[in-house]
């Protein structure tokens, strides 16, 4: 899960969980997992059947595909290829509820920009607020930070529950 979600801009995803005669139907996201209750697919495949059509007639937001993510232009995917042909970031392991950092091209600006990917339980406070604080109390180090916020996601469903 862990990987999939490192690997690829996801929101959310779906599994299902086959143990012996019973099924479990999961959906993840970096807050949490939902987990059905078991189900006997011998005795009741209907229900695995049924989750699998509505499956397919999802959107891919509602599948967990990030909405908020675009494939590069080629443009962008030159300047990405010529700025970044020697540049190796220390970036440390794929870790699921903490955060990931992701290199972007920035086409406007024609700026090679990294986006900090962080994932927080949403009564913590921002990462972006905190740094810009810490910019302006002088502290050394800090990176630049050209824009900050949260993506509001209505498919965060491991919160409500």
């Amino acid at each position: 899960m862990t990987e999939m979600c490192v690997r690829q801009h996801r929101t959310h995803i779906f599994m299902v969980f086959l143990r012996d005669l019973d099924v479990r139907i999961l959906r993840a996201d970096r807050a949490g997992v939902i987990v059905s209750e078991a189900i006997n697919y011998r005795t009741n495949s209907k229900a695995l059947a049924e989750f699998f059509l509505r499956f397919s007639q999802l959107s891919n937001a509602q599948r967990g595909l990030d909405p908020t993510v675009s494939i590069a232009t080629e443009e962008e995917a030159i300047i990405a290829r010529r700025e970044l042909a020697n540049y190796k970031p220390s970036i440390p392991g794929p870790s699921l509820p903490l955060r990931c950092l992701r290199m972007q091209v920035k086409s406007a600006a024609k700026k090679i920009c990294f986006l900090k990917d962080a994932w927080r339980a949403e009564h913590l406070v921002k990462e972006a607020d905190v740094l810009k604080s810490l910019a302006e109390g002088k502290v050394p180090n800090i990176p630049i930070i050209i824009a900050g916020g949260d993506l509001y996601d209505p498919e965060n469903a491991s919160t409500t529950f």
